[in-house]
């Protein structure tokens, strides 16, 4: 039978908020356990896909409970940002009472959910009493040299209205229309993340096995450090251009010099040239658009002269290549890869320089190898030729060792108005960082054209100082919020450093792997920052990272009417599928396929949602949504609670004296909690260990053993069910007749004397096909096995016709050939 789950999951939440459970004392001297998920942005409602997020996390913090840790298990809002301004522009309203409603909904979504937040630590990451430490240290980096404002070549995006990081342009943050990202020359504020690229290489070593490889090989390519060489190369009526390459074996196959978008020579052959102005204007500006089309170039009509053997080559403009090092690069068709695309694309000459064993083979070989036609160096190895050539071009005056990086220091100005006011102003031109606080206007105008702060006439102009208008990106203020968390109330410091060194590291951070270069490497930095400001004691912010995967959802895309049908329209208007494109995606908004949790919380109920999300698939992987499988889960909680029915002794087990049954039962419990203790300590694979859960009710409710025992596994399956399914849980373990929580409960240990057998099942097969099975007491000899497997019933009967040969593999299998 069915219990009621709303009545349930309702009354137990109003026990746990009643009795504070979640409540974390940061001062205790308990082990510590501090899981995070990233804070979510207020946009109105959940989908299923922030409920397995957030799923993860309290299945973790309710175990660490159990294991006796002081959890600290906060949430946030991440409530700065340009979705909740163009909110304001279109609805004609105040962004912040935008948040304020959108965070009202989410947090009674949550809450629904029952999940184990400390809400005594909420905050917004647009709350005055947060911001103003984010001008807080902004001051203090200013002192400290890692903070500046330069002119430089910016993205500028035409539909938000404001500058860009590189990082948001790569990750499509902008609208991705075309057209829409200019570059512009102004002058911007910038984080000086540059200084710290070697830490935040180096220190990926402690990341090493606790945060995803590909996540730490991002960050690694973002950073992009390398050692080389820059080449000076003369270019007659103008000045040198110096390139960068970190394969100076290769500088004898040299056919062209290619130039970035922002290499000062391209600019100025662009002011005279109105063809290479207009190949700039028109150039893509994200990482995928440049790839789409690698050949992409313009000559610029001058030549450049070769160091190394005074060769006359033609100097290119091309997409491919970045501001990285100097800006130019030595392009050697026959060696790599990109050089050889752009080549043949415009007929320019290829020189054969390298090979595997020094050979010419006129055919394009990109790794190290032997060089050959390279004068003095030929024969030599690549890495012996680079050292050669870079010593040699040193000697000369023609070049010089480099080490260089990918990363650009972090542009942090945005021309918007929801975000941190940048605490600087200008007298007689000269900026000013200032010590006070700075607050956000409420007399500004939204129209969609323009820094609305520019419109606050109250606001720019302070004692004959014009404020900076700019405000902060709002990466900035996701980069510190974990540690504000330990310490939120605290309005004297941005936060207390000896409460913080108690919680040294967040020991679990879940998110999704699309912050990798933008989040979680702004977060590093700072965190760093933090540490040489005397702060923090650890070098990381984040011990140990989960990357969840997505939930995806069916949508429905009609090329009729080009919009996304919801599914429960073509359902309730009968539509036919056949004229929709319907593709398994990730759920949003913007494809009307996110599943709302009311809706399965109201049918199902909040554990059934939570055993579905966590036992479908690895925490890691995608989820595809299924509705039967929510389905499946409310069926297995069903059996859970009619648990309750069964007749229980709470009478302690005497090991000494069990039957048969009573220890099969107790070697499958032990061997349960086994199972599901090493899946949350080493894997985090739920789906493992509420499997494990399933078997073992199967093994309760069809075992002889008697009560005693009985009602010792039951109790063992309560516990360990209690992270993923903990409305229920608890509600069994109160009709058990117990008062706790199971929260306040320890963890099941194993004990070892029950996780291996005295006996062992051993399959028969009879010309290799099973026929049954006999459970032996180890050691049994071989004649004593084959005689037992002969007069197993369901064995005998296919031995009649004789036995021409039997097998024995030792504990293992028993095969009769007849």
């Amino acid at each position: 039978m069915s219990y009621n789950f709303k009545e349930v999951e309702q009354k137990q939440q109003k026990r746990w908020n009643d009795n504070q459970l979640f409540k974390c004392d940061t001062k205790s001297n308990k082990e510590k356990f501090y899981m995070l998920e990233m804070l979510p942005y207020p946009s109105g409602s959940l989908h299923m896909g922030h409920v397995r997020n957030y799923s993860i996390g309290d299945a973790v913090a309710r175990y660490k409970w159990m294991q006796g840790f002081e959890v600290l298990h906060p949430l946030g809002w991440d409530s700065f940002g340009l979705p909740a301004e163009n909110a304001a522009i279109k609805r004609g309203i105040d962004p912040a009472g935008w948040v304020g409603d959108n965070v009202e909904q989410m947090k009674s979504q949550l809450q629904m959910l029952g999940f184990s937040y400390d809400w005594d630590r909420e905050f917004k990451t647009s709350d005055s009493s947060y911001y103003k430490w984010n001008q807080w240290m902004f001051k203090k980096m200013y002192d400290k040299g890692l903070v500046y404002k330069k002119e430089a070549m910016v993205n500028w995006s035409e539909s938000l209205q404001t500058v860009l990081a590189n990082e948001q342009v790569e990750s499509a943050f902008c609208t991705g229309q075309e057209g829409d990202i200019v570059q512009k020359e102004l002058n911007q504020w910038f984080y000086k993340i540059t200084d710290y690229a070697d830490q935040l290489l180096e220190d990926m070593e402690e990341l090493e096995g606790k945060w995803p490889s590909r996540v730490l090989t991002m960050q690694r390519n973002w950073i992009g450090k390398s050692q080389g060489v820059d080449v000076e190369f003369e270019v007659p009526g103008h000045q040198s251009i110096v390139t960068y390459t970190t394969r100076a074996d290769t500088i004898y196959g040299v056919t062209y010099v290619v130039l970035s978008m922002n290499h000062p020579f391209t600019k100025k052959m662009a002011e005279k040239n109105p063809k290479i102005a207009d190949y700039i204007k028109n150039a893509p500006l994200t990482k995928e658009a440049k790839e789409q089309n690698l050949t992409r170039g313009i000559f610029t009509g001058h030549y450049a002269i070769n160091p190394i053997n005074t060769e006359r080559i033609p100097i290119w403009v091309a997409d491919y290549v970045l501001d990285y090092g100097t800006g130019a690069v030595l392009a050697v068709p026959m060696n790599d890869e990109r050089d050889n695309k752009f080549a043949k694309e415009h007929n320019l000459p290829f020189k054969d320089i390298i090979s595997e064993d020094g050979q010419p083979n006129d055919e394009p070989y990109y790794p190290k190898g032997i060089v050959f036609n390279s004068g003095k160096y030929s024969g030599m190895t690549s890495d012996e030729a680079i050292e050669a050539i870079t010593t040699d071009l040193e000697k000369q005056g023609m070049g010089r060792k480099q080490t260089n990086y990918k990363i650009r220091d972090w542009l942090i100005s945005r021309q918007r108005y929801w975000g941190t006011p940048i605490p600087a102003s200008y007298v007689d031109g000269k900026e000013k960082v200032n010590d006070e606080f700075i607050t956000l206007p409420t007399d500004v105008s939204f129209t969609g054209q323009g820094n609305p702060m520019a419109t606050s006439p109250t606001f720019q102009n302070i004692d004959g100082e014009q404020r900076e208008t700019d405000t902060m990106d709002t990466f900035v203020d996701s980069s510190w919020y974990y540690l504000r968390y330990i310490d939120p109330k605290n309005d004297k410091e941005i936060f207390n450093k000896d409460l913080v060194a108690n919680w040294p590291q967040v020991d679990l951070y879940v998110g999704g792997v699309e912050h990798a270069v933008m989040h979680l490497l702004y977060s590093r930095f700072f965190h760093k920052v933090f540490r040489d400001l005397g702060l923090v004691t650890s070098k990381e912010p984040f011990k140990k990272l989960l990357t969840q995967g997505m939930v995806l959802a069916h949508s429905y895309y009609s090329k009729k009417e080009k919009r996304f049908f919801f599914p429960k329209e073509i359902v309730e208007q009968k539509l036919d599928e056949k004229d929709f494109v319907i593709t398994m995606e990730k759920m949003s908004k913007s494809k009307n396929n996110g599943v709302a949790p009311e809706d399965i919380v109201e049918e199902y109920g909040v554990d059934a949602a939570r055993i579905f999300i966590l036992f479908a698939a690895p925490p890691e992987k995608d989820l595809e949504w299924q509705e039967s499988g929510i389905a499946g889960a409310r069926r297995f909680l069903n059996r859970v609670h009619a648990l309750t029915e069964f007749e229980f002794d709470h009478s302690n087990v005497d090991k000494h004296n069990l039957s048969k049954e009573d220890k099969e039962l107790l070697q499958k419990t032990h061997q349960t909690i086994k199972r599901i203790t090493d899946a949350m300590e080493k894997s985090l694979h739920f789906n493992v260990a509420i499997a494990a859960v399933m078997e073992l009710l199967n093994a309760i409710t069809s075992t002889k053993a008697s009560v005693v025992v009985r009602s010792e596994s039951i109790k063992v399956l309560v516990k360990l069910l209690s992270p993923f399914a903990p409305h229920l849980a608890d509600e069994v373990w109160e009709k058990l007749g117990n008062t706790t929580y199971l929260i306040k409960e320890s963890w099941p240990l194993v004990d070892q004397d029950f996780l291996t057998s005295d006996e062992i099942e051993i399959p028969i097969q009879v010309n290799g096909k099973l026929r049954g099975s006999i459970t032996i007491a180890k050691g049994r000899t071989k004649e004593e096995t084959l005689a037992q497997a002969k007069a197993e019933h369901n064995v005998s009967k296919y031995l009649t016709d004789g036995i021409k040969k039997e097998i024995y593999v030792p504990g293992k299998l028993v095969n009769f050939v007849v």
